[in-house]
């Protein structure tokens, strides 16, 4: 099980973006080529913002189909290299990752609101929060199913989107975070030109789950849900 990271907090890194995306490919290869004769399956989780670049040179749709991604050459590289091997190679595809260690939305705007009395965030930009826990747990029944698969294995290879259902922007992220800790920050809510980035960032980063949930059997819970569980349990 390979958990690749982005660069962080996508942001901090779109400067090195395109050179980390080189290097996924070539470390996937060389990975395939180490792990092919020694475990069942091959599975790698990582987080489709570090692909957002690569969405702007093809006209993909706002709701991303489960599959390849159309376009995004340099991670499809990595992922071809390693469904190509022979590798039992599953590859879960993820987004707006969070958690309450390490970096992340979750924790910038909890310490941001308990620092400012007003906050602007972005509201034009749409996707489905994604709580670490969320992914252990589906990536768990992943692998529970891979290895009763037994022979039978290959035909599970492929690319899967993983994200928890229902949608909001990243002012909705916001807001349902201050209601959970209390906080009494105003957030104000602004489109996404008024918040540049080195990059730009896709206004909608849905994706489609339903091969996951058929393939495997897995269900996944609301991210609003899922939020509240995440802050709960710390």
């Amino acid at each position: 099980l390979v958990a690749e990271h982005p660069p962080r907090a996508f942001t901090n890194g779109e400067n090195v973006c395109f050179s980390s995306l080189r290097v996924r490919h070539r470390d996937h290869s060389r990975l395939t080529m180490t792990v092919i004769r020694v475990v069942l399956v091959f599975i790698v989780v990582f987080s489709a913002l570090a692909s957002s670049l690569d969405s702007l040179l093809a006209a993909t749709s706002d709701l991303v189909v489960n599959d390849l991604y159309k376009g995004h050459l340099r991670p499809r590289a990595g992922d071809e290299a390693l469904l190509t091997s022979g590798c039992n190679a599953i590859i879960l595809r993820v987004s707006w990752v969070y958690g309450m260690r390490g970096s992340n939305f979750l924790l910038t705007m909890r310490r941001l609101m308990a620092e400012r009395d007003a906050l602007e965030v972005v509201d034009d930009q749409i996707g489905a929060p994604t709580w670490c826990g969320t992914i252990a747990e589906v990536t768990t029944g992943v692998v529970q199913k891979a290895l009763a698969a037994g022979d039978s294995v290959a035909s599970l290879r492929g690319v899967y989107h993983l994200a928890p259902s229902g949608k909001t922007s990243w002012f909705g992220f916001a807001t349902a975070i201050q209601d959970l800790f209390g906080l009494a920050c105003e957030l104000i809510p602004i489109p996404a030109t008024e918040y540049p980035t080195p990059a730009k960032r896709p206004q909608s980063s849905r994706m489609d789950c339903s091969k996951l949930v058929d393939t495997f059997g897995i269900g996944v819970p609301g991210w609003h849900e899922a939020l509240r569980e995440c802050v709960y349990q710390a």
